[in-house]
């Protein structure tokens, strides 16, 4: 299977935070956003089987429902991500650095949305 390359722009001050969350969780950056699209497609195939219907090779139905953003959703996700890594032999995370991390990727997730809003809003 042929893969593909995403590529994510963001300031530099958010890279160097992403690298330092990661690099806190034990993981490359690249690990750590595979991670997550891995878990958003599991979670959407499981809400929205029908979406999913189709080959994966072509485009997404329109009329697919919007991905939705919780903090909730978000604080889930790294709480169970750093469990693992930390039952992988890692190294405990405080729960200041867990905040420190729910707050970079919501961050990163807000930008990366609006983004995708004002690119959809030009001609």
């Amino acid at each position: 299977m042929k893969e593909k390359l995403i590529t994510v722009r963001i300031s530099e001050d958010k890279h160097a935070e992403f690298k330092l969350a990661a690099d806190l969780i034990g993981v490359s950056m690249s690990a750590l956003l595979h991670q997550y699209v891995v878990k958003v497609i599991k979670e959407q195939r499981a809400e929205h089987p029908e979406a999913f219907a189709q080959s994966s090779a072509e485009e997404p139905k329109p009329s697919a429902p919007k991905i939705v953003r919780s903090t909730e959703k978000v604080k889930d996700w790294i709480d169970g991500y750093i469990d693992a890594a930390s039952s992988d032999g890692g190294e405990p995370v405080s729960e200041v650095d867990r905040e420190r991390l729910r707050k970079i990727v919501e961050e990163f997730l807000k930008q990366r949305e609006n983004e995708r809003l004002k690119k959809k809003e030009s001609p």
